[in-house]
């Protein structure tokens, strides 16, 4: 990472006081990188272990809203920090990704988005020498979301659900967090929406495949109804599919 440059790493939390360890989060600690902990409302004792590891970097919100609202909040309050970073990403709080791999991820992102790119998304294909342990329904349903996704969006990312992005912060990002998020769990991809009507072009993505993965016990996403989860995937197919019409129009009219 270049010489004064930041980045902040959004993590959001909810109920994760059983599976709390500060020797994963202490192994982040670099002098360029903040990590900024958001507690989405837990009932248990997540806050009262997030404020105490991190008092100037955790914030509590009053009710339990989803992992894409705690994203879009906690996007706008690195935002805000007296000292705006360069980049900014969030990372899923389940502790499945290797810690030296992204953090070399992180040092290189600098390079990659400062080459034309906007964000940098983590990607789990199992390619041979990779350790990538994905249980089978995880993957497939991942792989459902993708396909069905991509009928809308024809520049659809192999993997949109791996919990770990950067995005490079520049005016086009920040206008794409004026639009609110309407779903619980797809932060990226109705950003991914709302980058293209906000900026009239879509976000422009480098997918890293990663070396290690390791899916662990306990995901919020799967103990949901199928339907609410359903409702959802149609919810973004639809606006993506608006934002690409949208696209279109713009293109038409000034043609």
């Amino acid at each position: 990472m270049q010489q004064g440059k930041s980045t902040v790493v959004i993590v959001p939390l909810y109920n994760e006081s059983e599976r709390w360890d500060s020797n994963y989060w202490d192994k982040f600690k670099s002098p360029n990188l903040t990590i900024f902990f958001i507690d989405d409302g837990s009932t248990d004792g997540t806050w009262e272990i997030i404020h105490k590891y991190a008092p100037e970097y955790s914030h509590r919100l009053k009710r339990n809203g989803g992992k894409a609202r705690a994203l879009h909040a906690g996007f706008n309050l690195a935002l805000s920090l007296e000292s705006c970073p360069s980049y900014i990403g969030f990372l899923d709080a389940d502790r499945a990704f290797d810690v030296s791999e992204l953090s070399s991820l992180i040092q290189n992102s600098t390079e990659i988005l400062d080459s034309g790119f906007d964000s940098i998304w983590a990607s789990r294909v199992n390619l041979l020498g990779r350790e990538i342990n994905r249980k089978k329904i995880r993957h497939l349903l991942g792989r459902m979301i993708n396909s069905v996704l991509s009928l809308s969006y024809s520049e659809f990312p192999y993997d949109s659900q791996c919990g770990f992005k950067v995005y490079k912060v520049d005016d086009q990002f920040r206008r794409s967090l004026e639009m609110k998020v309407r779903t619980r769990w797809f932060f990226e991809l109705e950003h991914l929406a709302n980058y293209l009507v906000k900026n009239g072009k879509g976000l422009r993505i480098w997918e890293e495949p990663l070396g290690t993965w390791q899916d662990t016990a306990g995901s919020k996403l799967y103990r949901f109804r199928s339907f609410l989860l359903l409702i959802e995937i149609v919810h973004v197919f639809c606006i993506l599919r608006s934002s690409k019409k949208s696209r279109g129009q713009a293109c038409t009219a000034h043609s």
